[in-house]
């Protein structure tokens, strides 16, 4: 998987656990640009899922070709209300169970969901920024508070705060 730190340092700094171990496949069409790259990586889409040292589950998904998009968002998925950021471009929703059940093709009853709009604020334009960092960045606006994060702690002579860092 290429660059899986950038894929798993939202979910690490989320939950501050620490992966163990990981299991990974990935997809190339023998491109001539995926031979003999840097990263020694056949692959444009991989997809690995790893333990934690929690509780938790991460799945990424790192697709660079297809009709997926290359993009990377996190997707917080939980049994009561998951969180989705951009599902089929339609916007931040909350998915929540109908209270509705069908039948899928095996025959297993299902809960069917129903997706409710909400409002994801633009936090790189508010106070918790200096003005000079009020732009929208990679990653819906986060490098703009690593930024500030990395400077302040140089400034300071710390640590940066994130765990990401």
């Amino acid at each position: 998987m290429h660059y899986p730190t950038h894929s798993t340092a939202m979910l690490i700094g989320l939950t501050g656990e620490r992966l163990t171990e990981v299991a990974c496949i990935g997809w190339g069409d023998g491109d001539p640009i995926l031979r003999d790259n840097a990263w020694r990586n056949p692959f444009w889409n991989a997809t690995a899922l790893s333990r934690p040292t929690g509780v938790n589950a991460f799945r990424v998904a790192v697709y660079w070709k297809g009709a997926m998009g290359a993009r990377t968002c996190p997707v917080v998925r939980r049994q009561d209300e998951p969180f989705l950021p951009h599902p089929n471009g339609v916007g931040p929703v909350i998915r929540r169970t109908s209270g509705q059940t069908e039948k899928d093709s095996g025959g297993f009853v299902r809960q069917l969901a129903r997706f409710e709009n909400t409002k994801q604020p633009k936090w790189w334009n508010t106070d918790m920024l200096p003005a000079g960092l009020h732009h929208d960045s990679y990653h819906d606006g986060s490098h703009t508070f690593l930024t500030h994060e990395f400077i302040t702690a140089l400034i300071e002579n710390r640590r940066p705060r994130h765990r990401c860092l």
